[in-house]
């Protein structure tokens, strides 16, 4: 009911003020068209046109249709100031240079609710129950497509209605780990693992590694790794996500060295 009561509410005004015209000039008609002149004019054999009963009920609805939009508004306008059971925050979302980020996903540590920007805006609305005591929540801002994210601070009290803005970033500090080990799934150590773009090092003895990816998190990375002894493999991976697999096989021995 109360969304059908938001959608009547943003009907515009020049809605209402139509309506109450069109009333007021049907009203006019049939006073005019129903004097004792007029009347007399037409003879009073004939009808007149506008006849009360067809004039009368139709200007009520009319009126009503117009008086709806302003109840439906005044009524949502009072529920606002009486209770105040939710906040609603406009989130202005913005990229680096200041430029609106369309698409980026909106979540709070108050509740599960995520909305999406439009023209780098949207509205978060919190339920003042969920809120925390000391009113203070954060709101995330994602756009994972382009590897933006960006986050920001609020603290809730008596203004309903607050703005803020979010400055994403793409943060190039994710990490990349896994795990080197040979086609029958055992550990190899020591074998060399670099991320191009990023860092390089070795694995340890239960051939694992970490290292700095020089990526946003889930932008994909080339993976190479290499050891004496197994050919050499890369395979791409999400930068920060779960943990990658890198498996070596062995070389395979020249003939001549077999003979």
């Amino acid at each position: 009911m109360t969304e059908f009561l938001r959608a009547v509410a943003h009907v515009n005004s020049g809605w209402s003020i139509a309506a109450f015209a069109i009333a007021a000039i049907l009203g006019l008609l049939n006073r005019l068209l129903g004097s004792s002149s007029a009347i007399r004019r037409r003879g009073h054999g004939a009808p007149p046109i506008l006849a009360n009963a067809l004039v009368w009920p139709l200007v009520a609805a009319i009126c009503f249709l117009g008086a709806l939009p302003i109840v439906a508004n005044t009524y949502l306008e009072s529920l606002r100031v009486r209770g105040g059971e939710f906040y609603r925050i406009r989130v202005i979302v913005v990229g680096a240079e200041g430029n609106p980020v369309s698409g980026a996903m909106l979540r709070t540590n108050a509740s599960n609710e995520t909305t999406d920007t439009s023209q780098g805006t949207a509205v978060v609305t919190i339920p003042r129950a969920l809120v925390p005591q000391d009113g203070k929540i954060t709101i995330f801002a994602d756009l994972d497509d382009a590897f933006l994210h960006g986050r920001a601070d609020v603290q809730l009290g008596a203004d309903l209605n607050p703005a803020i803005t979010i400055t994403t970033t793409s943060a190039r500090d994710a990490l990349i780990n896994g795990l080197v080990q040979d086609d029958l799934g055992r550990a190899i150590a020591g074998a060399t693992v670099n991320v191009v773009g990023g860092d390089s090092g070795t694995t340890s003895p239960t051939g694992s590694f970490t290292l700095k990816a020089g990526a946003a998190i889930g932008q994909m990375v080339r993976v190479h790794a290499e050891k004496t002894g197994y050919a050499a493999v890369d395979q791409y991976h999400p930068a920060g996500r779960a943990p990658v697999t890198i498996v070596l096989a062995a070389a395979r021995l020249p003939e001549s060295v077999i003979r």
